[in-house]
């Protein structure tokens, strides 16, 4: 513990004691007031009802999300071992002791393969050089325009 904070178990439990005894006791507080209250779903619906439709809030219906990912960088001990077992299931394979489906099912960590056994189509390459599923759709720019 002490390698990765910094602090002892002793000097972690001393610095975040007074912020756990402040949220133990407004939780307690809270749930003395809010116990003791009961509302059900037509006394919910008819306080809703009475709000003016101008005074309630307007959401956009447009979401914008984003993720980032970041892997981390692999030993040279986990390269070897992730190389050495794709080695050694290229050989079952070459040897037929299974078939390429089902070690992709088995091992691949990517969802499409569950339907294409990790056989996907070949791509088509445009007179741009940017592989694309199928052909630009016609009367399109090949230059800018791309098809999915």
């Amino acid at each position: 513990m002490t390698k990765v904070t910094g602090y002892t178990i002793y000097q972690l439990r001393e610095r975040f004691r007074d912020a756990i005894r402040e949220n133990m006791l407004a939780k307690a507080m809270r749930d003395k007031i809010v116990n003791s209250v009961k509302v059900t779903p037509t006394e919910v619906r008819t306080n809703f009802e009475k709000i003016p439709q101008d005074s309630l809030p307007f959401y956009e219906s447009e979401l914008e999300i984003g993720q980032l990912v970041i892997l981390p960088k692999a030993s040279r001990e986990m390269d070897k071992y992730a190389y050495d077992k794709l080695m050694e299931i290229k050989g079952r394979v070459e040897k037929k002791d299974g078939e390429f489906g089902t070690y992709a099912n088995l091992y691949s960590e990517d969802p499409a393969v569950r339907e294409n056994s990790g056989i996907y189509p070949s791509t088509v390459t445009t007179r741009t050089g940017i592989p694309n599923s199928s052909p630009p759709a016609s009367g399109c720019a090949k230059v800018k325009c791309r098809t999915r």
